[in-house]
């Protein structure tokens, strides 16, 4: 994805924290030795789903975080309803060892549509770094 620059600032609205289920998957594929420091953490395996009928959308994907992060995870989205941010706090230093987390979050929008477009952006508050990644909003199965 081309680099985008975005801040904090961009991303007015919390997504509700019931809304959002986080899994710990404790043996992540990666461990020592194979975080580099190109290492830049990306959401995988995304998926956004808009349910007919429904005035919402959800969301599930996958990101890697040090393992030893701490800091609360906020789930956000701009004042166009088409950028939405996982927000969390990473330490400078290529971590040792990460950990996967998948998201699940239902988030209440009647301007999206299914083909519409979103870009999903895991963003590194301190220092502020950002990678994201487009997705197409796809109808319910």
């Amino acid at each position: 994805m081309d680099t985008l620059t975005i801040s904090p600032s961009d991303f007015t609205t919390k997504i509700a924290f019931k809304s959002i289920q986080v899994k710990k998957v404790l043996n992540s594929s990666l461990g020592p030795n194979q975080v580099t420091p190109k290492f830049l953490p990306n959401p995988f395996d995304v998926s956004v789903t808009k349910y007919k009928g429904v005035p919402s959308i959800s969301f599930s994907f996958k990101v890697y975080i040090d393992a030893n992060n701490t800091s609360q995870l906020y789930f956000k989205v701009d004042k166009t309803n088409t950028k939405f941010c996982l927000e969390y706090d990473h330490a400078e230093e290529t971590p040792e060892y990460v950990v996967e987390y998948t998201i699940t979050a239902e988030y209440g929008c009647t301007s999206l549509h299914t083909n519409d477009e979103v870009t999903l952006y895991l963003m590194d508050t301190d220092p502020i770094t950002s990678s994201g990644k487009k997705t197409t909003v796809q109808p319910s199965t």
